[in-house]
């Protein structure tokens, strides 16, 4: 199946129309959504980049959305002279 298949299919289940999913609102729905289209493109192999260019998103924000990116601990060090 092609990625943009993936996104027309998971869009049609949630009842929301794909140029949304692609656009550039941030509605925690359409997120959903894109989190869903992206695990889904990941698990069949796609590349970071490739799931970006499906989403019309960076590469980046396509591996927020499959979480590969971990939170990192945001401790501030000191100045120790």
């Amino acid at each position: 199946m092609k990625a943009h298949e993936v996104v027309r299919q998971v869009a049609l289940l949630h009842g929301v129309a794909v140029h949304h999913v692609l656009g550039p609102r941030r509605w925690s729905e359409l997120v959903s959504v894109r989190k869903k289209v992206a695990r889904i493109l990941f698990e069949a192999g796609l590349s970071y980049p490739e799931i970006g260019r499906a989403l019309r998103k960076d590469h980046t924000t396509a591996m927020y959305y499959v979480g590969a990116i971990k939170a990192r601990p945001t401790t501030k060090q000191e100045g120790n002279a």
